[in-house]
């Protein structure tokens, strides 16, 4: 079997459940108790900052918790993570290779469709060159992610089979893996998940200038075995052995409708519900994410923000709840973006004060030193007026 990361605990019910919702909500209790004995009364205020998975957290946290915290800061929220896992298989396959009937063979591999470090840094500057002017300003920063569709033929080599090895340029297959992960991904008969969501959704335009392509899309690797694959490949198959209970299965090979039941109870588990009324009468809710993440995807969370929208209301959902985004900015926060928001002293202010986060803005390093931007509710973006600052 594989060499993997062990998500063999995800199997006992009580782990599980920790995992999903319960440890905050248990260690909260601990820290709220200690706390009161240690000052002589309760706190008066309680808040929740996640990032990725414990983003995923901060929005399952109201849902399950309502009562548990004044606000939440849920940054990159990793949601739909079985959306995630069921629907990288055909985007696996092509990166790393696979037979004519679908399953992974080591002999066929498909080098010529893999992203390397220089590769991934080629085509980041054929993309800002390209789509760095939409927002007015040519800065190094797609900001407007939604304009840019730039498909990288110009870059194509003049052979693929040395081109391959050649950072220079992209072979036929590898332009088609950029253009994979800019595309919806679907399973072949739908399978709908928590929330009633189904497929998942693109990346957003920038990630190559970041780092996340080589962590989590395409690996820093190709041959360096199960670890040296990225994310996208790591991740799937990790839960993909658990819930089979064969460690030889992997992203690629795997049918998710053959254990639908599985990943449905797994995502309902997982997921947040949409309905989150009753934090929406006492709390604050303040989600970021960089439109550049290529780990899990800004549109998948602004879908799930969307419903939460129409099952409270607009008025209601814009009383308790911002929606903000930073153009070039990965899931790790790297890349040309202004990354560095103070989104905890805006949710403090919110709550206590009543200061609505709605003029934010956000701090980047380049090699000209420090430079701001606005942190703008989704889908909107920073556009430059033209002149001054």
């Amino acid at each position: 079997g594989h060499q993997t990361e062990d998500f063999s605990w995800g199997t006992d019910p009580v782990a599980l459940a920790n995992h999903a919702q319960e440890a905050n909500h248990l260690a909260l209790q601990v820290g709220t108790h200690i706390a009161t004995q240690f000052y002589g009364k309760a706190p008066t205020r309680r808040y929740m900052v996640g990032h990725s998975n414990g983003g995923r957290s901060g929005l399952i946290a109201p849902d399950r918790y309502p009562h548990d915290y004044d606000g939440v800061l849920a940054m990159a929220p990793a949601i739909s993570q079985q959306a995630h896992q069921v629907n990288m298989g055909g985007f696996n396959r092509w990166i790393y290779g696979r037979t004519a009937d679908g399953r992974v063979d080591a002999a066929v591999p498909a080098r010529a469709n893999w992203i390397s470090p220089g590769k991934s840094a080629l085509y980041a500057a054929a993309e800002i060159a390209a789509c760095d002017g939409l927002d007015g300003l040519a800065d190094g920063i797609i900001g407007n992610v939604e304009a840019c569709s730039y498909i990288p033929t110009d870059l194509q080599c003049a052979d693929d089979v040395a081109g391959a090895q050649d950072d220079s340029c992209l072979t036929t297959g590898q332009i088609e893996a950029i253009r994979l992960n800019y595309t919806d991904k679907t399973v072949p008969l739908t399978l709908t998940l928590a929330n009633g969501m189904t497929g998942y959704e693109r990346y957003g335009r920038g990630g190559a200038a970041t780092g996340d392509w080589q962590v989590y899309a395409f690996g820093f690797e190709y041959d360096g075995g199960f670890l040296s694959k990225g994310f996208s490949y790591i991740a799937p198959t990790s839960v993909i052995q658990a819930l089979t209970g064969s460690g030889s299965a992997d992203s690629m090979s795997h049918d998710p409708l053959g254990i639908s039941a599985q990943w449905q109870a797994l995502a309902s588990t997982m997921e947040p519900s949409s309905d989150l009324g009753t934090f929406a009468q006492r709390g604050k809710l303040l989600v970021w994410y960089g439109m550049a993440d290529t780990c899990v995807s800004v549109y998948r969370t602004a879908a799930f923000l969307d419903q939460v929208r129409n099952q409270s209301g607009s008025t209601t959902f814009d009383r308790f709840a911002r929606f903000v985004t930073s153009p070039g900015v990965g899931h790790d926060l790297t890349g040309p973006g202004a990354a560095k928001p103070d989104l905890i002293t805006a949710l403090v202010d919110w709550v206590e004060k009543g200061i609505a986060p709605d003029q934010l803005v956000a701090t980047g390093t380049s090699d000209a030193g420090t430079f701001e931007r606005p942190l703008c509710p989704f889908p909107s973006f920073p556009k430059y007026r033209g002149s001054g600052d």
